[in-house]
């Protein structure tokens, strides 16, 4: 995900405005929001999360990720993870969290 955006001329650019800019470039009907800010999970209750139709997740902070996976699980806001090396995996469950990371097949 993070090599799609690194092209000559993106340099210096933020990763969340190629995002948006390729997104468009997909399909223009979709509206995103961006927030670039490092998510922590005392920060989480400031972004603009609310409206939202889908979450995605390019959080490296473990602690992070958790915080904002129940979050969407309490607002029933879909979430979709996003690595550039592993698959990564948060199941939210009988009030217990299960964070688990599989390396990508060879």
């Amino acid at each position: 995900n993070r090599q799609l955006y690194a092209l000559p001329e993106t340099v210096g650019k933020r990763k969340t405005e190629i995002a948006r800019t390729r997104v468009a470039a997909i399909d223009p009907s979709i509206d995103v929001t961006i927030c670039d800010a490092f998510v922590l999970p005392e920060t989480l209750s400031a972004l603009p999360l609310a409206d939202a139709d889908y979450i995605a997740d390019a959080i490296d902070t473990v602690s992070a990720k958790i915080a904002l996976a129940v979050y969407a699980k309490e607002q029933g806001i879909p979430i979709r993870y996003v690595s550039d090396t592993e698959i990564e995996k948060i199941k939210i469950e009988n009030g217990g969290i299960r964070y688990d990371r599989y390396p990508e097949a060879a």
